[in-house]
């Protein structure tokens, strides 16, 4: 609470001064952040943006990085076509996907072949073009692309009103035509547009960051004023102890090796969830990275909004080698699959509901035989499916709040299978379930 009021003091302060002098550049980029009755959303920006940065541990330098993107003169060699594009290509991807889906129900139903077949043919020929010139990663030929691209008004099909067939196929091309709308609206301006739009956004940057590094400079300079810091400083300082910044990366310090020596082991948990300042720490406690022992699971990393970078943990998975106990060579990994708390059925749905969703793109790793949970307890056999999927209708109810009603059905079955003495196995054997054990 404290360190809000001084950040709130502290950017106050410097926007104060910033008003005062009236500077144009300044003035635009307010405008650019903020809304017409206050500055709040700038604001709330520059801390967000501050918060950030100190999860990095040469800011200046990461910083420099990010400002020289606003250098191009060629679009086709810019970070943010290449996220716009890659965006591009997974939505055409899913459009096909569609698509394909919509030809095969199709093929169910020779009436609603016979009408509807041509369009949706046309469809996905338009779509395998449209990949075709995504792949020549060009943004003109891209926006051309898209500004031609046209779907066939689908042929009336009378009596099939509530038809399955007919309804899904419908619902797919709409998603479909809605995807090629936005992605109509993001390549929509030319390649000169864009590097017109980017040499008015340069400026604004630079002032941004120089806000942010002004707010910075008053915080530390409250802070100092109290004799307080806050667990980011504790962090920096101690890397400022640890290592220092060079042209090549970084090099650790004396102190940095000093240390280093009263540690046989260094162990770290939950790697996941550490940012690159924490995870530079380590490494320079650590004897050439050779004593450093990680644990971690990437599908676990719930901190994001803490700074947490769990890419430095899955960088390290990616490199590593699986361990081989008949060769010494380090670094290695060792694979902790083995799952003791489930039965098999419900790692089976949990493996399959994984491996369907997570790819680099949607959960930043390939859902492979690496990452699949494997069984580690035994239990009895039983009849009844490990899993089961239950819909609520809610249109027979006068409550139709969903929320409720899941709540009561749902501890309508906890206290059935209360009631009927519901087993659940531990070290001991099996014995009756407490209310304490469903989730």
């Amino acid at each position: 609470n404290e360190i809000m009021i001084l950040k709130d003091e502290a950017i106050r302060a410097v926007l104060e001064e910033k008003y005062e002098r009236s500077r144009p550049e300044f003035l635009n980029m307010v405008e650019t952040f903020s809304s017409a009755r206050d500055d709040n959303n700038l604001i709330y920006t520059v801390y967000e943006f501050y918060d950030f940065i100190r999860s990095h541990p040469f800011k200046e330098k990461w910083l420099s990085e990010k400002f020289d993107m606003y250098n191009e003169s060629n679009i086709n060699d810019t970070e943010f076509f290449r996220v716009i594009l890659n965006y591009a290509i997974e939505s055409i991807n899913h459009c096909l996907t569609l698509t394909k889906n919509s030809i095969e129900l199709l093929n169910e139903d020779e009436k609603i072949k016979e009408i509807y077949g041509s369009s949706f043919s046309s469809d996905l020929s338009s779509l395998f073009l449209l990949k075709q010139t995504l792949n020549l990663k060009t943004w003109d030929n891209i926006s051309d692309e898209l500004k031609n691209f046209k779907f066939d008004k689908l042929k009336a099909l009378r009596g099939y009103k509530d038809d399955i067939i007919k309804v899904r196929v419908n619902e797919n091309r709409k998603e479909v035509k809605a995807i090629i709308d936005k992605l109509k609206k993001l390549f929509y301006v030319s390649q000169e547009e864009c590097i017109e739009d980017i040499k008015y956004l340069k400026p604004i940057v630079k002032e941004f960051f120089a806000l942010t590094n002004d707010f910075e400079a008053r915080l530390n300079l409250l802070k100092a004023e109290r004799n307080i810091l806050d667990f980011s400083d504790l962090e920096h300082l101690t890397l400022k102890l640890l290592v220092k910044e060079t042209n090549a990366g970084f090099e650790r310090t004396q102190e940095a090796y000093e240390l280093s020596l009263k540690f046989d082991q260094i162990m770290v948990d939950e790697y996941q969830d550490t940012n690159e300042v924490q995870d530079l720490i380590f490494r320079a406690l650590s004897h050439n990275e050779e004593n450093l022992f990680m644990v971690g699971d990437v599908k676990q990393s719930i901190y994001r909004f803490r700074q947490a970078m769990p890419e430095i943990f899955l960088r390290r998975k990616e490199k590593y080698l699986l361990y081989d106990e008949t060769k010494s060579e380090y670094p290695y990994k060792i694979i902790l699959d083995k799952n003791f708390r489930s039965r098999e059925g419900i790692l089976d749905a949990t493996n399959f509901v994984f491996s369907q969703l997570m790819s680099k793109n949607m959960g930043e790793m390939e859902y492979t035989n690496e990452e699949k949970l494997k069984l580690g307890a035994e239990y009895d056999a039983k009849e009844d499916p490990d899993v089961y999927l239950k819909i609520l209708d809610l249109s027979c109810c006068e409550d139709n709040d969903m929320d409720k009603q899941e709540a009561r059905y749902i501890s309508g079955i906890i206290a059935q299978m209360i009631g009927k003495g519901y087993k659940i196995k531990d070290k001991n054997g099996y014995r009756n379930g407490t209310y304490w054990e469903f989730c």
